[in-house]
């Protein structure tokens, strides 16, 4: 669960700092599980009940006997914002292939993991936006010059 949290959050701050929104980075502060185990006995019954059984004037009784019990587990998962080193350690910290690559499996779009995820590859600029600019991608960047063009 805490791993699927995670890749939201990721995706959640990869688009707020696409549109020059704070990203927020939440850790579990605390997890508190609270059991309870209840149950309950009871029993009744009836004796010496004349006049009303199967055989007129025969005396008769009864008696019942019901135990029931029930279990429940309420987990409680306190969140609280990180701040601080971590908050900075993990904010400039690339991001693993690994989780591109699960957005990617997930369905979401390649140019679009791409362009919120990755800034190069191989010495290949991806595009950019800026707050006042866009800087398209140069696809001939880091490339070797072509023979025929000299």
């Amino acid at each position: 669960m805490r791993k699927h949290g995670a890749g939201d959050q990721m995706l959640l701050n990869l688009v707020k700092i696409r549109y020059g929104d704070a990203p927020v980075f939440l850790d579990i502060g605390q997890i508190v599980a609270a059991r309870s185990l209840l149950s309950n006995v009871s029993a009744t019954g009836t004796l010496f009940q004349f006049f009303s059984g199967p055989v007129p004037n025969a005396v008769t009784g009864s008696a019942a006997l019901t135990a029931g019990t029930a279990y429940a587990d309420t987990p409680t998962v306190t969140y609280a914002p990180l701040a601080g080193e971590r908050f900075a350690r993990q904010l400039m910290a690339p991001l693993p292939p690994a989780a591109i690559l699960n957005v990617i499996q997930a369905g979401f779009p390649v140019d679009a993991v791409f362009r919120f995820g990755v800034q190069s590859v191989n010495g290949i600029d991806n595009r950019r936006v800026l707050l006042q600019q866009v800087k398209p991608a140069d696809p001939h960047e880091g490339a070797p010059p072509h023979p025929g063009l000299g």
